[in-house]
C-alpha cells in the first residue's frame, strides 16, 4: 500500500508540474507565510520580464504595490479559501504597472503551505471600460446641459430617460417620471393623436415633428414643438423614440396678439458640434449643417464649406469662451455666428469642457440655439422659468418585508424618522382605508409584472390618514427571485382638495355660488329621465331683473353684483327641497321646480316675484323681476324647453314687467 501511495504521489506531482509548466496563462507558486515566490511558469517569466533565478528571489511584495498589511490580509483570505478571485496591479521588471485578475487557491507541496495563483492581464479591458464610462458621462452631460426638453421612450410611451428641463417643466423629479407612460400624462383628447403620430414612424421615415400642449407644474398650458426620432430594429419596426422639445408658448401668444397666425414657425433644432483641445472641429450634427450651410443653392452644402465656417466659429470660442470653460467646466452666453452666405445669426451658446478621470481636458462641445426669431419678438416675449420640485418619499423593503432604508421626504410625509421606521414592517403605515383584498391585488400585480402604481392611503405617525400616489417596483436577483421592494410616493392631499374645488367651480357661478348653466343642463337631463321613467313632472321658471342695465349704469357694476348676490339669497329662501336655482347668464336666473306641474310652478314664481319686490336692496332700494314659466312635457327637447321659457319671460316683459307669464295653451 505504501508503494502504491508513493507511486500515486509521484504521478500526481508530475501531472501538476506538467499543467503548471505548460499552461499559457502566467502562474506563480507563493509561500503563504512569507510571501516568497517559490516557482513560476514560462508564461509568468515572459509576462513579468524576469529570468527564473531572478523571479524566485522575489517576494510577492516586490510585484504587488499593496502595503504589507493589506497584502497580508489578501494572502490570508486566499489561504482560508474565503476568496479565490482578486484584482490587483502588478509591477513588471521594467517598472510598468499592469491591471491583473488573480485566481488563487491553497495547496500543500513538499510539506509547505503554498498559494497556486493564475494571473490574467486585464489592462486593456480596464482601459476600454474607462473610455466607455467617459463616453456615457459625456453624452449625459451634453443632454442635461441642453436648454430644451429631451425624452427617450418606448413605443407605448414608457419613459426611459428624461432630462432636467423637462422634469422642471412638469414639476416632477426625473426618477418619478422614468417608467411611467408620458402619453398617460396628456389630456385624453391628445392621446389618440400621439398614438397616430408614433404609428407613422418607420426606418424610411425615422424623423418627424409635431406640436402639442403640456400642463406645467403650476397647472398652466404650455405649447411644445417636438422633433422626434425613431430607432428601429432589423425589421424596420421602431423599438425606441427620442424627442427634443422647444417651448413655443410665448411665440404662439405673441402671434395671436398681432393676428399673425397664418403660419406657425417651426422650431429649429440646435447646432451641436465637438472640437479637440486645439478648438479644431471634428463633429457637427445635421441641424448644424442646415444652420451653417443655409441651404446653399437649394441643395446640400459642401462639407468643406461647413467645416470652414465651423473652424471660424471655434476659433472665436477659443479666444472668448474656452478660457472660462476651462476654469468653470462650462460657459454660457449669447453671440453671433456667420453662415455660408456671410449672414450673421444670433445664437444662445453653451460650451462644455469635457475631462477624463485624471481631470485632463479631452475635448469641447457646444450647443447653439438660433435666436433669430426670439430676437424679433423678445421686446414682448419672456420665458418663464418654473422652479417647482416635489420631494418623493422613498422606502426600501427587503424580501422579508422589513424596512431597510427611507429618505428625508419619507419622514416629512409620514412623520416617522429613519430610526423609527427602519427594522419595522411596512404594516406600520397601513390605514383602515384598504381591505385585505386590496393588498392581495397589489401583491399579485407585483408578482406578475414587478410593478404597481396607484392611490394608497398611509397612516401618519400622528394617526392621521394620508392619501398618497405610490409606485412599488421589485428588484430581483439573477434567479428572478424578489430581493427588494422600492416604494416611491408623494402626498396628494392638495391635489384632492384642488380636484374638489375645480369640480365645484366647473358647475357653479363664481359670483353667486349657485348652479351655473352647465349644472342646470345636467339637472334638467336628470329631470327628463325621471319624467320618462317615473312620470315625475317638472317645470322651468326663467327670471330676469327689470332694467338691470340702468342699475349698472347709475350705481356701477360693483353695486350691480351686490344686487345679484342679494337677489339670489331672496330666491333661495323661497325654494323647496325639490327645487334648484342657477344663474343662466347676466341678470337671468333659471329655476327648476321639481315634482311640479305648471300651476304649482306659477305659484312658486309669483312667491319669488313678490318676495323680491318686497325686499329693499342696499344702495338701489326696490327691484322688480319678470318671470316666464313652462311645464316640460314628454317629447320636448332641452332646446325646445329653453326657447319656450324664454318666450314666456319676454311675454312678461312685453306686458309691463314685474309679472309672471306662461305661454298660451301650456297646461
Amino acid at each position: 500500500m505504501r508503494l502504491e501511495r508513493d507511486q500515486w504521489k509521484r504521478e500526481s506531482n508530475q501531472l501538476f508540474d506538467a499543467m503548471f509548466r505548460q499552461n499559457t496563462a502566467p502562474k506563480l507558486l507563493i509561500e503563504v507565510d512569507s510571501g516568497q515566490i517559490i516557482d513560476a511558469n514560462e508564461s509568468a517569466l515572459s509576462f513579468y520580464g524576469y529570468s527564473r533565478s531572478a523571479i524566485e528571489r522575489l517576494n510577492i511584495r516586490d510585484i504587488n504595490p499593496l502595503d504589507d498589511a493589506a497584502l497580508r490580509r489578501e494572502l490570508q483570505l486566499a489561504q482560508r479559501e474565503e476568496r479565490r478571485f482578486f484584482r490587483f496591479q502588478h509591477r513588471l521588471a521594467n517598472g510598468e504597472l499592469r491591471d491583473v485578475e488573480v485566481y488563487s487557491s491553497p495547496m500543500t507541496r513538499h510539506g509547505c503551505q503554498l498559494l497556486h495563483s493564475i494571473i490574467h492581464d486585464v489592462t486593456e479591458r480596464t482601459r476600454a471600460e474607462a473610455e466607455l464610462a467617459a463616453q456615457k458621462a459625456e453624452y449625459r452631460d451634453l443632454i442635461e446641459q441642453h436648454p430644451h426638453f429631451v425624452v427617450r421612450y418606448l413605443p407605448d410611451t414608457t419613459i426611459l430617460f428624461i432630462n432636467a428641463p423637462l422634469s422642471k417643466l412638469t414639476g416632477k423629479h426625473q426618477d418619478a417620471l422614468v417608467g411611467k407612460r408620458w402619453g398617460d400624462l396628456l389630456p385624453a383628447e391628445q392621446q389618440d393623436a400621439i398614438r397616430e403620430h408614433l404609428a407613422d414612424f418607420s426606418d424610411q421615415t425615422p424623423i418627424r415633428a409635431f406640436e402639442n400642449q403640456v400642463t406645467d407644474s403650476q397647472g398652466k398650458t404650455r405649447w411644445v414643438h417636438w422633433t422626434s426620432r425613431a430607432f428601429c430594429d432589423e425589421n424596420g419596426t421602431p423599438r425606441e423614440f427620442q424627442s427634443v422639445g422647444i417651448d413655443i408658448t410665448e411665440r404662439r401668444m405673441l402671434e395671436q396678439e398681432h393676428r399673425r397666425l397664418s403660419e406657425i414657425i417651426e422650431a429649429t433644432p440646435d447646432l451641436i458640434s465637438m472640437a479637440d483641445t486645439e478648438a479644431r472641429p471634428f463633429y457637427y450634427n445635421p441641424a448644424g449643417k442646415k444652420l451653417i450651410g443655409h441651404q446653399l443653392a437649394s441643395s446640400s452644402p459642401d462639407e468643406h464649406i461647413v467645416f470652414h465656417q465651423l473652424a471660424d466659429i471655434w476659433q472665436h470660442l477659443r479666444e472668448n469662451a474656452i478660457p472660462e470653460a476651462l476654469r468653470n467646466g462650462y460657459w454660457q452666453g449669447e453671440g453671433k455666428i456667420r453662415n455660408a452666405l456671410g449672414e450673421e445669426i444670433p445664437v444662445q451658446q453653451t460650451l462644455i469642457a469635457h475631462r477624463n478621470a485624471q481631470g485632463e481636458t479631452t475635448h469641447f462641445s457646444t450647443i447653439m440655439h438660433d435666436l433669430t426669431q426670439h430676437k424679433a419678438l423678445e421686446a414682448e416675449h419672456r420665458l418663464m422659468a418654473v422652479a417647482f420640485h416635489t420631494g418623493q418619499g422613498v422606502m426600501i423593503v427587503n424580501r422579508q418585508q422589513i424596512i431597510e432604508r427611507v429618505n428625508d421626504a419619507f419622514t416629512s410625509i409620514t412623520g416617522y424618522t429613519l430610526q423609527a421606521a427602519v427594522g419595522q414592517s411596512p404594516q406600520l403605515l397601513q390605514s383602515d382605508q384598504h381591505d385585505a383584498t386590496f393588498y392581495q391585488r397589489v401583491q399579485f400585480t407585483l408578482s406578475v409584472s414587478g410593478y404597481w402604481e396607484g392611490e394608497y392611503w398611509y397612516r401618519h405617525q400622528n394617526g392621521e390618514t394620508l392619501p398618497l400616489w405610490q409606485s412599488i417596483s421589485t428588484l430581483t436577483n439573477g434567479q428572478g427571485e424578489i430581493e427588494h421592494y422600492i416604494y416611491v410616493f408623494h402626498d396628494i392631499r392638495k391635489q384632492k382638495i384642488l380636484e374638489e374645488e375645480l369640480k365645484h367651480l366647473a358647475e357653479h357661478d363664481r359670483l353667486t355660488g349657485i348652479c351655473n348653466r352647465t349644472r342646470l343642463y345636467r339637472l334638467q337631463e336628470q329631470a327628463i329621465n325621471d319624467l320618462e321613467r317615473y312620470d315625475t313632472p317638472f317645470s322651468l321658471i326663467m327670471l330676469d331683473i327689470d332694467c338691470f342695465k340702468d342699475i349698472n349704469d347709475e350705481y356701477g357694476h360693483d353695486v350691480g353684483d351686490s344686487v345679484l348676490k342679494a337677489l339670489t339669497d331672496v330666491i333661495i329662501r323661497q325654494l323647496r327641497d325639490s327645487d334648484e336655482v342657477g344663474r343662466w347668464g347676466g341678470d337671468e336666473f333659471m329655476l327648476l321646480a321639481g315634482h311640479t306641474h305648471l300651476d304649482g310652478a306659477i305659484k312658486l314664481a309669483e312667491r319669488v316675484r313678490a318676495s323680491i319686490e318686497a325686499t329693499s336692496f342696499d344702495d338701489v332700494g326696490s327691484v322688480t323681476v319678470s318671470l316666464g314659466v313652462v311645464e316640460f312635457h314628454r317629447g320636448m327637447t332641452l332646446a325646445e324647453s329653453g326657447k319656450a321659457v324664454d318666450e314666456a319671460l319676454y311675454r312678461a316683459k312685453r306686458r309691463g314687467r314685474n309679472r309672471v307669464e306662461s305661454l298660451p295653451g301650456d297646461t
